[in-house]
């Protein structure tokens, strides 16, 4: 791993870690569109900068876990990415975001600060 990216890992983690009282991981589940996903990080930066609260944008690009596959599942990996990349840089915000398929993780890693690897994965279910 770059040691750049390891350095902005950790004062990530030390961030979160000493936050006072909490930090606010929060945003759409699913990003259902650029203009969405704008509106909803600028309410939620505008309210935790009010109360002083960091802000962790938390939100997927795909939702493979619904349990209609005719469910909305997000805009894709693309897509979803650069919607999340731009909010990152439009309100200096922390982003996590999900992954389904080991392919995905440097793609996303680039852009998220956090990869969360959730229980469910397809290629458990393959």
């Amino acid at each position: 791993m770059n040691i750049i990216l390891c350095l902005v890992a950790v004062a990530l983690h030390h961030q979160l870690k000493t936050a006072e009282p909490f930090f606010l991981p929060a945003s759409p589940n699913v990003i259902e569109s650029e203009e969405q996903v704008f509106k909803m990080a600028r309410h939620l930066k505008a309210i935790c900068v009010r109360v002083g609260v960091p802000l962790v944008f938390k939100s997927s690009f795909d939702k493979a876990n619904r349990t209609s596959s005719a469910s909305f599942h997000g805009p894709g990996l693309e897509q979803g990415l650069s919607d999340l990349e731009k909010v990152k840089a439009a309100y200096d915000l922390s982003i996590v975001t999900d992954v389904h398929e080991s392919w995905q993780c440097e793609q996303v890693g680039r852009v998220a600060d956090v990869v969360q690897i959730p229980q469910w994965c397809r290629s458990r279910r393959e």
